[in-house]
């Protein structure tokens, strides 16, 4: 099934891009040119410390691609307005590890749930972005990481912080 990319080790799935060797990737269904990949980067933070912007400046690079609540943004624009206003894009927030209570198998199916499908030739030409900046505020996310991604030591952490006293 779905959670097989769990146990399935690096597999770009035959693309030959320049982050095939570090893709942990299935494909959606048998015979179909489309796969998920897990996260490559994870961008963490903290209220209103700029981890939005962050976000949008690493997905304005066309090699970012990023799970969303609506299966990612691949192959899709990042909005103008977003980029100019730093307006907050809750779609792009993925909820995988906050919920306390799920399974294991329940994560990995909010975690393909927010995926993007990706045509299994490109998986290696992009990098993608897991971004949830309330991750500071669950002490078991690290542990379930590396639980249940298989490629969770090689996976690039982004912390975003802020000077709690500024003004």
């Amino acid at each position: 099934g779905r959670r097989a990319a769990r146990d399935a080790g690096r597999d770009g799935g035959g693309s030959a891009g320049p982050f095939d060797g570090r893709k942990v990737c299935h494909q959606v269904a048998p015979g179909t040119p489309v796969s998920q990949c897990l996260p490559d980067l994870m961008l963490i933070g903290n209220s209103k410390c700029g981890s939005t912007s962050i976000a949008a400046y690493l997905l304005s690079n066309p090699q970012i691609i990023m799970q969303t609540a609506d299966h990612g943004r691949y192959g899709r624009e990042v909005s103008r307005a977003t980029r100019e206003e730093g307006a907050k894009v809750v779609e792009w927030e993925s909820h995988v590890f906050d919920t306390h209570g799920l399974s294991d198998d329940d994560v990995m199916e909010e975690n393909w749930a927010t995926a993007p499908f990706v045509p299994t030739s490109e998986v290696g030409d992009h990098l993608q972005l897991h971004y949830r900046p309330n991750y500071f505020y669950y002490p078991d996310v690290p542990f379930r990481i590396a639980d249940l991604y298989s490629n969770a030591r090689s996976i690039k952490y982004v912390a975003i912080l802020r000077e709690p006293v500024a003004h």
